[in-house]
């Protein structure tokens, strides 16, 4: 009789231990389908786009194929304006700046773009303080939807720690918050910059009084701190892939509205790095044809219309004599 009783009851236990099973499997091939649905309706919109900043890195990844390439932050993306590199310097110019964005994205960009041609420059803009503090993974997440087809971005963003090449399997994290920049050009246009522009960001207004008065007394707009060893070996790998290619690449620090008061870490770092490297360093940090010129910016660190198109002009004309100097050095 007792024996019976546990017959039973393993019997029951076992049914329940199936059933159970068989719950599981069914809830991971619901997640797996969904998943699959999930990333081939992200996917269509992804490559769908034809403005915003997704449209952005799509163009910047796999379409793009200027003379220059201009690489950084928001500061990239708004100081330089393509239009005067084109008009003065007779090469075509793509600015693929993307606000927020450090080295990890430059030489992302950098390493798929010299896989389809070599630029004749690379334009890269780099903050003061650019080789410092942590690399940012997470602002970099903006090129996971790219990271299924461009090898070198799922390598970087692979780094970021152990699991990370595991998570990039789904669809649902490799998307994650991003269904509104897709939805969001199809409703509102221009709203990463008109495409006419080339990827230039353009802002628009002054520098306002109250944040003139309230940062005019500051004499150090910048707190240096030590170099991030694995910054150094991202702008290495970066120069290294400029060399190899034969594309030359031109560092530019442009001018915030209040002028650094000593160098950073960062800037002296670049400085000694260009003396035994076949790159230019451009370094306006000081330049008092802007700095404190309320109508050349927008904000503390962005210059507006305006000041990025006389930026532009400037910076060109500094390329040109470089250049010239180089040619004559020659004979």
């Amino acid at each position: 009789m007792v024996d019976n009783l546990f017959s039973v009851l393993e019997i029951m236990q076992a049914k329940q231990l199936l059933k159970f099973t068989l719950h599981i499997f069914i809830l991971i091939g619901l997640l797996i389908i969904i998943d699959i649905s999930w990333g081939l309706l992200c996917s269509s919109l992804l490559y769908k786009q034809n403005d915003g900043r997704f449209y952005k890195i799509s163009y910047s990844l796999d379409k793009s194929n200027e003379e220059i390439i201009i690489l950084g932050s928001s500061r990239a993306e708004t100081n330089y304006n393509p239009a005067i590199f084109e008009k003065e310097l007779g090469m075509s110019c793509w600015n693929a700046g993307r606000g927020g964005q450090g080295l990890l994205y430059c030489i992302a960009l950098e390493e798929e773009i010299l896989k389809r041609y070599s630029p004749k420059i690379i334009l890269l803009n780099m903050d003061p303080n650019g080789l410092e503090g942590e690399i940012d993974y997470d602002m970099a997440a903006i090129l996971r939807p790219f990271s299924r087809n461009h090898t070198s971005i799922y390598e970087l963003l692979s780094k970021k720690n152990w699991s990370e090449k595991y998570k990039l399997l789904s669809n649902i994290y490799t998307y994650n918050s991003m269904m509104f920049y897709f939805i969001r050009p199809y409703f509102i246009k221009n709203k990463d910059g008109n495409t006419s522009d080339k990827g230039w960001k353009p802002r628009k207004g002054e520098i306002t009084p109250p944040v003139i008065s309230k940062n005019t007394n500051t004499t150090d707009t910048l707190i240096s701190q030590e170099l991030n060893p694995k910054k150094i070996i991202l702008l290495n790998q970066l120069i290294e892939n400029a060399n190899r290619t034969h594309t030359k690449l031109i560092i530019s620090i442009p001018p915030d509205y209040l002028p650094i008061q000593r160098e950073t870490a960062t800037m002296f770092y670049i400085k000694n790095l260009s003396i035994n490297n076949p790159i230019s360093v451009i370094d306006m940090t000081i330049d008092t044809s802007f700095v404190r010129k309320q109508k050349l910016f927008r904000d503390l660190n962005h210059m507006n219309d305006y000041g990025a198109t006389i930026f532009s002009a400037r910076l060109v004309q500094i390329i040109q004599q470089d250049t010239f100097k180089k040619l004559n050095s020659a004979f």
